[in-house]
């Protein structure tokens, strides 16, 4: 495996932040253009789906390589769940039912997976898929209903679903659809961390105590060392995650496991730190770095706690010993 971007996928890369960077206000999930403009200028949505359902027919790596950038940029649009519902359409079996889902999300419907009775991303005509102990449904036309619940995180809305109608069963195997999910979920982390950790760096550079930047300090170097540690490791294990998933590796879910939990906790500490380093203004509604840590604070969660993830991998590598 390659531990870099190819000549393509760095392109897509340039284009995703630069794109993100000027979209205004982009991070509230009240803004009604983000996501078309998301759909028509840059067609996220279809990057992983096959061409044969009008998507882009790029791999799971090509995705990732987004989900980084609307990390870094916070952004609040349905890409998550829709990349999450992607996932389980692409590990389910051909049928008529999924491919029309999958040729309606190519063509911009946001979807969503619903996950022990929660939910993110909801959208009004978007497709729901619930996943029970006894597999997924598929809700393309409605099905379901959904309540906004309170959310810590304010750019990324939280929804408890339950069916009001009969769904289309999808054999998707739990365990690959959960490895691509994280795997996405943790190169998002990723792309957050590194953002904190920008702005922290540069903030070190221009504050002044003493009639010094405070990036002088040693203290607040070894923070900011720290912190590049924390990151880049995060990115190595989303990395090998990414490929593993691409490539179809036997040990595909545990290299997504570490890599969600890697990148989750890189988050945490990163945005906690972040804020530290800003000192008073870091505490203030008016800086993005309490945004960040409440995304920081909800990634930790979704998709399972760093410690369960943990422990299911020692359960799968130590086994009874």
């Amino acid at each position: 495996m390659q531990f870099a971007l190819s000549e393509e996928q760095a392109q897509l890369q340039e284009i995703a932040r630069s794109f993100l960077a000027d979209l205004p206000d982009a991070r509230s999930p009240s803004n009604a253009d983000t996501w078309p403009r998301i759909v028509e200028e840059q067609g996220w949505p279809a990057v992983a789906v096959p061409e044969e359902q009008g998507g882009f027919g790029f791999g799971w790596i090509e995705l990732s390589v987004v989900f980084e950038e609307l990390g870094r940029a916070l952004t609040s649009a349905p890409m998550l769940g829709t990349g999450m519902a992607t996932a389980v359409l692409l590990e389910s079996s051909p049928s008529a039912a999924r491919d029309q889902a999958l040729e309606q999300i190519a063509a911009g419907t946001p979807a969503t997976v619903c996950w022990d009775g929660l939910a993110i991303d909801i959208a009004a005509g978007g497709i729901v898929i619930r996943h029970s102990p006894s597999g997924f449904e598929l809700f393309a036309d409605g099905g379901t209903e959904a309540t906004t619940l309170l959310s810590l995180d304010e750019t990324r809305p939280l929804h408890e679903v339950s069916p009001t109608g009969t769904g289309v069963a999808l054999d998707a195997d739990e365990a690959r659809v959960r490895a691509r999910c994280e795997t996405l979920l943790a190169w998002e982390c990723v792309g957050a961390a590194e953002a904190c950790m920008d702005l922290a760096v540069e903030y070190a550079k221009v504050r002044k105590q003493f009639a010094k930047p405070i990036g002088s300090f040693q203290a607040i170097q070894h923070m900011c060392a720290d912190l590049l540690v924390v990151v880049e490791s995060a990115r190595s294990a989303a990395w090998f995650a990414a490929w593993a998933v691409e490539n179809d590796a036997p040990d595909a879910r545990v290299a997504a496991r570490t890599a969600k939990a890697l990148a989750s906790e890189a988050l945490f500490t990163c945005a906690g730190q972040s804020i530290q380093i800003h000192g008073g203004i870091g505490f203030t509604w008016e800086h993005d770095a309490h945004l960040y840590f409440k995304r920081a604070r909800a990634n930790l969660s979704l998709l399972g706690e760093p410690r369960e993830h943990r422990m299911a991998i020692a359960n799968t590598l130590l086994g009874d010993a």
